[in-house]
């Protein structure tokens, strides 16, 4: 029988990654240097094998079927954020072995043969308004910023089905938002947007809003600001880490401006279709 040579719980707060300047700088690095001795004991531990354990945060899971435990039984783990880009492999035998055994424990297990990552960046502005103001805790609307189906639309529909499905946001209602440049764009981008939701397991409001030379930033504040919570999604990292910890930081000041929100990227390949449609729909064009 193995043996246990070594265990320990690490912190994984995004912030030691992108180091964003509002953040205690001292804090991110106290916690990269501890992870750096946890580092320094695993090696001398020098252990067969290393059983990573971490929770999925809606990133390979849909949430209509979500196991308590999934095990990785590909050829490798890959992760992707900010910038950086990891590859590990997997060692195989251990994992079908874990898969198999404790299926025959009768444990409610599943498995993945590939993992995906998607990312999502959270603010709160610690329930305050843009003014300082202490913002009245409600759960009736929430803005879905919309830039189409695929990738960051279908997984901030999927966020907002989820919270339409707990007991405090049952009742709210979804805006599905598109900004357009002008006045001439809004007949079809409507037409596109209520096809959609036509087709989607839950209600939500088609908007079109005209930008009409206004700032994008301007708009959103201004429209959103008797939401309850807002969804949006992020730009996906270039080859430049330094550049994309300022589009985060970027992210984060527009939070501040904004009621509770939640900025997402979707990992690629990903179909969220499959959760939003209902059965007998085809896939809606994005608009």
């Amino acid at each position: 029988m193995g043996e246990i040579v070594w265990a320990a719980g690490s912190v994984h707060a995004p912030q030691m990654l992108t180091r964003p300047p509002q953040e205690d700088q001292a804090q991110l690095q106290a916690g990269i240097d501890a992870m750096g001795i946890l580092g320094q004991e695993l090696d001398e531990a020098q252990p067969d094998v290393l059983i990573f354990i971490g929770i999925d945060h809606v990133e390979t899971f849909f949430p209509g079927s979500v196991p308590a435990f999934a095990i990785i039984t590909g050829s490798t783990a890959t992760a992707e954020y900010a910038g950086f880009e990891y590859e590990v492999p997997i060692h195989q035998e251990v994992a079908t072995a874990l898969l198999n055994g404790m299926v025959a424990e009768g444990i409610d297990l599943a498995y993945a043969h590939e993992a995906r990552k998607n990312v999502l960046v959270y603010s709160d502005s610690d329930g305050r308004s843009p003014d300082g103001a202490e913002r009245e805790a409600r759960f009736e609307t929430i803005d879905v910023w919309w830039g189409g189906l695929h990738r960051n639309g279908g997984l901030m529909l999927v966020l907002a089905y989820v919270l339409g499905t707990s007991v405090e946001w049952k009742r709210a209602r979804v805006r599905l938002r598109l900004c357009v440049e002008d006045l001439e764009a809004v007949p079809r981008a409507l037409s596109n947007l209520a096809h959609i939701v036509e087709g989607l397991r839950m209600s939500a409001v088609p908007q079109v809003l005209v930008r009409d030379g206004r700032p994008f930033d301007d708009l959103l504040v201004e429209k959103s600001a008797d939401a309850d919570f807002v969804l949006l999604g992020m730009a996906e990292p270039g080859d430049d880490t330094a550049d994309y910890a300022s589009y985060i930081h970027k992210v984060q000041e527009r939070g501040r401006r904004l009621p509770p929100a939640a900025f997402v990227l979707a990992a690629e390949g990903i179909r969220f279709s499959q959760v939003l449609l209902e059965d007998g729909h085809g896939e809606p064009g994005s608009a």
